[in-house]
Formats: structure tokens, sequence, C-alpha cells
């Protein structure tokens, strides 16, 4: 199984690139091999770090829209 690397701050670029990946590593897998490796992408959600760095740019006066 592929385990997901725990970024801190994610931009929405890598978000992107991330929820693709997994995408293609989960569409290349059997099912039975594709629920459990969901369940441990589902351990690290890159929308949260996503989040938390566009939080971290708006604290610093950066003004970015989010999406």
């Amino acid at each position: 199984m592929f385990q997901p690397i725990p970024f801190l701050f994610v931009t929405e670029r890598m978000q992107q690139e991330i929820l693709h990946e997994r995408e293609a590593i989960l569409n290349a897998l059997p099912s039975r091999g594709r629920e459990q490796q969901a369940k441990i992408f589902a351990r690290y959600d890159p929308k949260s770090s996503f989040d938390a760095f566009q939080d971290i740019l708006h604290l610093f006066g950066v003004d970015r829209s989010r999406t």
C-alpha cells in the first residue's frame, strides 16, 4: 500500500496533484486493494493542509482567494 506524505502546508496546485495521484493509484488497484488504500488515504486530508496554508497567508496579509 502507498503511504501518503503528510505535508503541513499545501498549495492549491499541490492539493490538486495529490488528489489526481490518489485517483490514479486507486484506479490501478483491484477492488479489494482499493478499499484498503482509500482507508490509508483517509488518514491524511490534503484539503485541511491547504486550508491551514491559506490561514497562514491570511495572517501575514497575503490575499489569496479560497477555492
